[in-house]
This record gives C-alpha cells, structure tokens and sequence, in this order.
C-alpha cells in the first residue's frame, strides 16, 4: 500500500522498527510530543522529514532519502548516518546534528536559523555540493566537520569553538 504522509502530531510512543519498510512516503512528520523508543529504525522512506521532537542519537535511518530534513526541535542530538538528504534546515535550539556524510554528492544546503547549534565531528566531511554556509547561530563547530566540502565563503563565524581541521580541504 501506498502511504502519501505520516503525522504524528499528538502524544504518539514510536517503537522500534515501526516504519521498517514504508517506501515512498512524500512526508514524514514527528511532532513535538512524539516519544521515540530506541533502536528506532526508518528505513526506505523519502520525500520530506520535519522533526519537531527532541531526537537523541540513537534514532537510525537506513537507506533513507528525502529531499529535505527540516529539524524545529529544542535539545538533543540528531544523527543522520543512513540518512540522505538534499537540504538540511535547522531550526531548533542548542541542537547537535551529526553524520551527514552520507549525504556526500546530494546535500547541497544548510541553513541554520536556530540558536547554539552544534554541528558535530565529520557531519558533513566530503558533502563537496555544500559551497556556502552561514555560520551566525552556531556555536561549536566540530573536529573535520566541513572537511573536503566546496566552501568558498564562510559568514558569521563567530564560534565559541572550532575543531581540528574543521576547513581542511576546502578550495
């Protein structure tokens, strides 16, 4: 069967693997009161991702593609490993995203409009579609995040913290 969305906008628990399998689907909404279980698995889901709840690390995507992930959620950690996207808006507060190197050839946008973001170690290491990011609300940039991207111009960085190498390998 063919699903067109998934909105969970309610107090809504999540368990694991509960989207194992649902392909095709053009929007997946996770509302703020979502409780996400661990080991939770999305799997072959694309079209667009909105976050609205707090997601800690351990959410997994596998062979995940959406053409947009869009994170509006204050707190916690979103990893991406497994997950590809083409545009990537965080709008959330005091947000750590991490691993979006998968997204390498794809993601070609990010915009951070939140507050205290943090971008992770390698996020996106070798996304060398990624030319321009501003930096305004971010407040930690990870070891090798930007690594091996195409950055050629970099506003308002005006970080607490830069990692090693974070720029190496950018033209």
């Amino acid at each position: 069967p063919h699903i067109v969305g998934v909105y969970l906008n309610g107090e809504c628990t999540v368990s694991a693997y509960s989207f194992n399998g649902l392909s095709n689907c053009s929007h997946l909404v996770l509302g703020a009161d979502c409780n996400l279980h661990s080991s939770l698995l999305f799997s072959e889901i694309e079209g667009v991702l909105e976050v609205y709840c707090d997601v800690e690390d351990w959410v997994t995507f596998s062979n995940c593609s959406f053409q947009k992930v869009i994170l509006n959620c204050d707190g916690g950690t979103f990893n991406a490993n497994g997950l590809k996207t083409k545009e990537l808006i965080v709008n959330g507060n005091k947000q750590t995203i991490s691993d979006f190197y998968n997204s390498k050839g794809i993601l070609d946008t990010v915009t951070f409009n939140g507050t205290n973001i943090t971008v992770g170690e390698k996020c996106f290491q070798n996304c060398s579609l990624i030319r321009e990011v501003d930096f305004t609300k971010v407040g930690v940039v990870g070891n090798n995040a930007f690594k091996g991207t195409n950055i050629t111009e970099i506003k308002g960085l005006d970080c607490v913290s830069i990692g090693f190498q974070a720029f190496y390998d950018t033209p």
